[in-house]
């Protein structure tokens, strides 16, 4: 069996690098990504995803990545289980990353065009600055 989720979203915490007592290093952050609305007019809700990363890829996302950061993530969910003080077991979820590409920051997010609305556009044609493209050669957008 085969996990694999993919994120969009923003840095929601400084990425923190950590080395295990073997000498390994991981870096762990928190992603904040939107959930689908129904309507352009509800409020948007984040969920915050816990990212982490291991070895070489680990010390290239600590130096590189800052809160606020647009990533493109893809990751296998885990599932890690620890007692409290009480000795009740409790289930914590996070995500392994295995590739992470930069897709923007927070300010471009701003200066950024709203969304297409493609509603109305059929699949096999659609009009793109005065040209006709036929679904076999359309352009990826």
């Amino acid at each position: 069996m085969f996990s694999q989720a993919s994120f969009v979203g923003f840095v929601a915490t400084e990425p923190e690098i950590k080395k295990t007592t073997s000498n390994r290093s991981f870096c762990k952050f928190n992603l904040a990504v939107d959930r689908p609305v129904r309507a352009a007019a509800d409020k948007s809700i984040a969920d915050f995803h816990h990212i982490e990363i291991w070895d070489g890829y680990a010390d290239f996302i600590a130096a590189t990545v800052h809160k606020g950061d647009k990533l493109f993530v893809a990751a296998r969910p885990q599932n890690r289980t620890y007692p409290d003080k009480n000795g009740v077991n409790h289930t914590s979820t996070f995500f392994t990353a295995s590739h992470i590409e930069f897709a923007g920051n927070k300010k471009e997010r701003i200066m950024m065009p709203p969304p297409l609305d493609l509603t109305g556009l059929s699949i096999e044609e659609s009009e793109v600055e005065g040209e006709i493209f036929r679904d076999e050669e359309s352009p990826h957008i």
